[in-house]
């Protein structure tokens, strides 16, 4: 993959390098203000992805609980209702 964005680019390239290094290869991951590693979407099964089945919902919550410290209770918990939601057929 070929970077095209001069001085910004080179930045977010070397963002991106040193995140793998950090979470060997756990992304995506959320970072403290001092882009330490705070959690990553490694699950005990591998890359959770999109959170849709059970166990990856339950630890894409244990993420947030873990790093989101100004979600309430009830904040967090409607994330978690949409999660388990069955999506709806397209028509």
């Amino acid at each position: 993959m070929r970077s095209s964005g001069g001085a910004v680019g080179h930045l977010f390239a070397q963002i991106g390098v040193d995140l793998v290094e950090k979470t060997a290869g756990g992304e995506p991951a959320l970072l403290g203000a001092d882009e330490q590693v705070l959690a990553t979407s490694d699950g005990p099964d591998g890359n959770i992805g999109f959170p849709a089945q059970a166990a990856e919902i339950q630890h894409f919550m244990s993420m947030l609980k873990k790093t989101a410290t100004r979600l309430t209770a009830a904040q967090l918990g409607t994330i978690e209702e949409a999660l388990k939601a069955k999506p709806t057929e397209a028509k």
